[in-house]
């Protein structure tokens, strides 16, 4: 784990100046680690602010700023930790708004807060069920679905050429077009990508419309493609996802973080989340499962310095 704080270290010298002294840094979290919910990004997250209000030429509080710390703490774990993440965690730690969803385009850096209720309406209460179990057995899984996917990318710029930078430039009609010419594997990780694509655009809509049953309806459809198409579930989340959608308030979940082992991350209608949390909780027990340990959220600011 003391990749992550060395590296930001470094990350955040090479962009906003070096320190001027040597530092103790005591480090305290309640975020569970290793479960999918982006505990790497938080640690970076409190890391670079940390750094920023010691000596460090300090990082705006604008948006640019606040970007450019995001790119420098995904430049850590990508560099430094060796895990080939995007953007969306660090992004997310630190542009967090209270009851606001995110949406990030990573290609063009354009972001927005969503709001997570309609005006004057309870939002939703954000589940989390922790499994219990383990991502370590799936290490360096994540970087296989990027090398697999990249695959896909490096076939169609045989076909197009440089006009294929990501395979966000691979439309799904194209998939469909060249399916029996593509690996049995690839052509399945890309078809999920592309829907997920897909579903965060219908999600933006569903949201700004204040239909956030429909919004949770996208969830649990990206949770059966991660099941089937992106292999990145597991029996452990898939049982919790089954027990969940029979458990009363449930408008949607998928898997969180990577996948493989961790969480699953639930919207629930606000005056049932107790309800919720406990049936899926005798749910799973009766099933077999190991008791999951259940967090009932919401949406919070981002990281910052607190004095």
């Amino acid at each position: 784990w003391a990749r992550y704080v060395r590296g930001v270290v470094w990350a955040v010298q090479e962009r906003f100046g070096s320190l001027d002294s040597g530092f103790e840094l005591a480090l305290a979290g309640n975020v569970p680690r290793g479960a999918g919910l982006s505990s790497s990004a938080s640690l970076e997250a409190a890391v670079a602010w940390c750094l920023l209000g010691l000596d460090l030429a300090a990082v705006g509080d604008d948006d640019t700023s606040r970007m450019e710390l995001a790119r420098a703490l995904q430049r850590a774990e990508n560099e430094y930790a060796g895990v080939a993440c995007g953007l969306l965690d660090q992004f997310s730690s630190i542009f967090g708004g209270v009851d606001q969803a995110l949406m990030l385009d990573c290609a063009s850096g354009a972001w927005c807060r969503l709001p997570m209720a309609a005006a004057g309406r309870a939002g939703p209460s954000i589940v989390v069920c922790d499994s219990k179990t383990s991502r370590r057995l799936a290490d360096g899984m994540y970087n296989r679905r990027r090398d697999e996917c990249e695959r896909v990318v490096a076939y169609f710029q045989t076909l197009r050429g440089p006009s294929v930078g990501w395979l966000r430039d691979v439309r799904l009609t194209d998939l469909d077009e060249e399916w029996e010419h593509l690996d049995p594997t690839g052509r399945r990780r890309a078809r999920h990508v592309l829907n997920e694509n897909r579903r965060v655009e219908a999600g933006i809509a569903s949201l700004t419309a204040g239909d956030v049953a429909g919004f949770g309806r996208l969830m649990s459809e990206s949770h059966e493609s991660s099941r089937y198409d992106f292999e990145n579930s597991s029996p452990a989340l898939d049982a919790l996802i089954d027990v969940a959608s029979q458990a009363p308030g449930f408008l949607g979940g998928k898997l969180s973080g990577a996948g493989w082992a961790g969480c699953t991350v639930n919207l629930v209608e606000p005056d049932r989340a107790v309800e919720f949390a406990q049936a899926v909780r005798s749910g799973v027990v009766a099933n077999g499962g190991l008791e999951p340990e259940i967090h009932i959220c919401r949406a919070d600011a981002g990281a910052g310095v607190v004095r």
